[in-house]
């Protein structure tokens, strides 16, 4: 596909349920969980799709829907890989039974000519985004541009490698955090620094660590100011000031809500033993 414009029919972004039998389509489908979990059943081969991850399967191929979880959210791409065939409108999966092999779009093309699984496709999010909005606003040239965009995202499925050692990365941003906490540096920054861009350092930090980058650099200014605050003589406004709170009652009341009570009173406690 490499000299070809694939072609976006369709796409959606929507709760889905089970599927009760089998169906075909006539031209390719891809699926990205971005909320919940499926299960697809191809032949007799099962796909767990987890959240952020993706199948595209090709035309006159059947599937099964199961195993929904409750409000699986997802990404539904109709796309041929070339554009010979865009005068044709959304068609609907067949039944095996119905299914016309004729009607089917099969491209010359052999890319994708077998099903395409990825278990961790976060990088595909900020793509199949822009698609929806390009799909929803149709500004001038957005036919283009939709089907430019997907070919970039066909184009990075068939790269052997994505955004390789990301679970190095997340721990290379973690200690980064840990050892500049009380520099409050900001998202932009650690993203600058480590060469991705903001939303997406969000999601994939999120999607490894289970908290944002906001709330892991929170708690490790908290945790350097319950040190502060036990281990020096410091006052309540110089360690707020340090951590980077904006008022020491600000610091104050957001060190109860993690600690359980406030500054004075751990400082109180200490002075008793």
């Amino acid at each position: 596909m490499k000299n070809s414009i694939p072609y976006l029919r369709y796409i959606d972004k929507r709760y889905i349920k089970n599927y009760d039998e089998l169906v075909i389509a006539y031209d390719y489908r891809l699926f990205y969980i971005a909320e919940g979990g499926i299960k697809i059943t191809i032949e007799n081969n099962s796909f767990s799709l987890i959240e952020k991850s993706l199948i595209v399967i090709p035309p006159a191929v059947a599937y099964k829907i199961s195993d929904c979880k409750k409000d699986t959210l997802v990404y539904i791409l109709n796309f041929d890989l070339d554009s010979k065939n865009a005068i044709q409108p959304p068609m609907s999966p067949d039944n095996p039974a119905t299914f016309d092999i004729y009607k089917a779009i099969i491209p010359e093309i052999t890319d994708f000519k077998d099903i395409h699984f990825e278990n961790n496709a976060v990088w595909a999010e900020d793509i199949l985004k822009t698609l929806a909005e390009e799909n929803e606003f149709q500004k001038l040239y957005y036919t283009e541009i939709k089907n430019a965009y997907l070919k970039i995202l066909l184009l990075n499925l068939k790269r052997e490698k994505i955004n390789i050692h990301i679970p190095d990365i997340i721990n290379e941003i973690k200690n980064y955090i840990e050892e500049n906490c009380l520099e409050n540096p900001s998202i932009k920054k650690i993203s600058q620094k480590f060469g991705y861009h903001p939303l997406y350092l969000t999601r994939i930090f999120k999607l490894y660590t289970g908290k944002t980058i906001h709330t892991y650099l929170l708690e490790h200014k908290l945790k350097q100011a319950k040190t502060l605050v036990s281990g020096t003589e410091k006052t309540i406004y110089e360690i707020a000031e340090m951590t980077g709170f904006s008022t020491s009652e600000y610091f104050s009341k957001v060190f109860k809500k993690y600690f359980g009570c406030t500054p004075s009173q751990i400082r109180k406690q200490n002075k008793l033993i």
